[in-house]
């Protein structure tokens, strides 16, 4: 669905996705929340079936969060977001 409405958009859309971290949200739904180092497998393990789903589309991908793996996963597949001042997150580099 994304890369049609990337399509019909003319090449506008960022597919937002990211692990998963709201206590509450899985709590609703009645899903246990996994670990956080499960969870950032899982979204690497994402961003590499939907880049190979996508084949030669060049649809971005944004990725959210604040730790090291996060920013792991943002590097080698998506631009990277998080809610943070540039003070709170300058430096940080993810480690190969």
């Amino acid at each position: 669905m994304a890369a049609t409405l990337d399509q019909v958009s003319r090449s506008r859309v960022v597919l937002g996705i990211g692990a998963g971290s709201q206590p509450n949200e899985h709590a609703a739904y009645g899903i246990t929340l996994p670990a956080a180092r499960d969870r950032i497998d899982a979204l690497g393990e994402a961003c590499t079936v939907i880049r190979a789903l996508l084949g030669q589309r060049r649809l971005p991908l944004l990725v959210g969060g604040g730790g090291r793996r996060i920013l792991q996963v943002a590097a080698r597949h998506a631009v990277w977001h998080a809610w943070a001042a540039f003070d709170d997150v300058h430096g940080r580099r993810p480690r190969s």
